[in-house]
């Protein structure tokens, strides 16, 4: 573990020089600002960020500045402490796909985003099964095109994505699972979308525990086709209108039909999935009342009954004894 821990401090420690210059002028910055730049500097850097994408950025002498000013660092300090949990989800897909984790553990994209919440899920772990891992990092083909073909640095930016998503809608394919379009596109230039069940169960940190399970994230082809064909109207909870323009720029090509009549950034209406979880947590929670209310029922009689078996033998007996003789 010496060595992999060194090699996962190996981006801090070579940022930190790029920041140790007394000459610089982040020597006049506290070490919570430099915490800060560093952290985000380190998760640009561990997703393959586009240039354009960064808030931050490297000098002709190779230090790294924020391009808003180093002095505006703590306005940065929220998503700092983000890039730290973004961080931490690629360090597990770093073992992982190593095979250095427990070999039935799932690994924890984040906790479950605001969007979600507001939409009707509950706060739990969003986990993905190392399984799924592997089979997302497989590489495309003429002989297996319908591969997911991810690299790890792609897979290390799922938690931002699911932050902000463009679409949440009910899933044509299945009444148990929410639908998600992400602003992100595949080495085909295919618009990422995911599945989220809100009722998974998963194997963290060595205990079973209730998840929104994301069952699947992939490169959607025929896209178009499929919004004018599946994702009608009627079926869209949540849409961002601007990240829709992001996407479409991302994938080159127009992707959306006419979603005009649909109010943005708000909650529609409750995902299908997540009236099916409640219905049958309702369901589950009648039936545990009733086998309780059963189980009165059946002490009462029971109680009931014996006190008649007590009367009985009570009334059988004579009230005085009768001298034998």
């Amino acid at each position: 573990m010496g060595l992999l821990k060194d090699l996962a401090n190996a981006p801090a420690r070579a940022l930190q020089a790029l920041l140790s210059d007394k000459k610089d002028e982040s020597t006049n910055l506290s070490e919570k600002s430099k915490e800060i730049i560093l952290s985000i500097r380190e998760y640009e850097d561990s997703v393959e960020m586009p240039e354009d994408e960064r808030i931050t950025y490297l000098d002709s002498d190779r230090k790294v500045h924020l391009i808003a000013g180093n002095d505006k660092a703590q306005d940065f300090a929220g998503y700092a402490a983000e890039c730290q949990e973004y961080l931490r989800f690629g360090d597990d897909i770093d073992l992982a796909s190593a095979g250095g984790l427990e070999r039935f553990a799932y690994l924890k994209i984040s906790d479950t985003p605001q969007i979600l919440l507001a939409a009707g899920f509950e706060q739990k772990p969003m986990l993905y099964t190392q399984n799924h891992l592997r089979e997302a990092l497989k590489p495309k083909s003429n002989n297996h095109p319908h591969r997911h073909g991810f690299t790890i640095a792609q897979i290390k930016r799922w938690p931002e994505l699911f932050k902000k998503p463009v679409i949440l809608a009910d899933n044509p394919s299945r009444d148990d699972a929410l639908l998600v379009v992400l602003c992100a596109v595949d080495n085909d230039k295919l618009p990422l979308i995911a599945s989220i069940k809100p009722d998974g169960k998963g194997h963290y940190e060595l205990e079973t525990v209730e998840t929104n399970l994301v069952l699947t994230v992939f490169g959607k082809d025929n896209f178009m086709n499929y919004f004018q064909g599946a994702l009608t109207p009627d079926k869209i909870v949540y849409i961002d209108k601007k990240q829709g323009q992001k996407l479409e720029r991302l994938a080159e090509r127009q992707l959306f039909g006419n979603y005009s009549s649909l109010s943005p950034n708000t909650i529609i209406h409750q995902p299908k999935c997540i009236d099916k979880f409640k219905s049958a947590g309702q369901q589950t929670k009648e039936e545990a009342q009733d086998m309780d209310l059963s189980g009165m029922v059946n002490k009462v009689r029971d109680a009931s009954e014996h006190k008649r078996d007590d009367n009985k033998v009570s009334r059988n007996e004579p009230e005085h004894e009768i001298d034998p003789r």
